[in-house]
């Protein structure tokens, strides 16, 4: 898998980021409506920026920093739903939620796309 053409672009991970701390925002919108939690608005906010500061990262070809700062978000958004989710059960925000989160873990880990080597003429 690591040949040239392996991975997935800069840019990709980049989009792919930033739909992830947006979703991360709304969901915690999403439940300071439903329940006026602060805590959960507040928890939404902080980590949603903190994705979305690794998905800036990776728009400006800084890939090890995107990876770093986006992955402390998606570990604590990961981690909280997947303890979450099993003690007061997956309700549609968590069940996205915890999709997202290995979708970007994946994202995350899967290695950059190598432009192709020029051919030695």
């Amino acid at each position: 898998m690591e040949g040239a053409g392996a991975g997935l672009s800069m840019a990709l991970k980049a989009w792919i980021t930033l739909a992830f701390g947006f979703w991360v925002i709304a969901g915690g919108v999403w439940r300071y409506v439903q329940a006026e939690s602060a805590n959960a608005l507040g928890f939404g906010l902080f980590m949603g920026v903190q994705a979305l500061a690794g998905a800036a990262l990776f728009f400006v070809n800084k890939p090890l920093a995107g990876r770093i700062v986006a992955g402390v978000a998606v570990l604590f958004v990961g981690g909280f739903f997947a303890v979450k989710g099993p003690k007061e059960g997956f309700d549609a925000r968590v069940a996205i939620t915890l999709a997202a989160s290995l979708i970007e873990a994946l994202v995350l880990v899967l290695p950059l796309k190598r432009a192709p080597e020029p051919e030695a003429a």
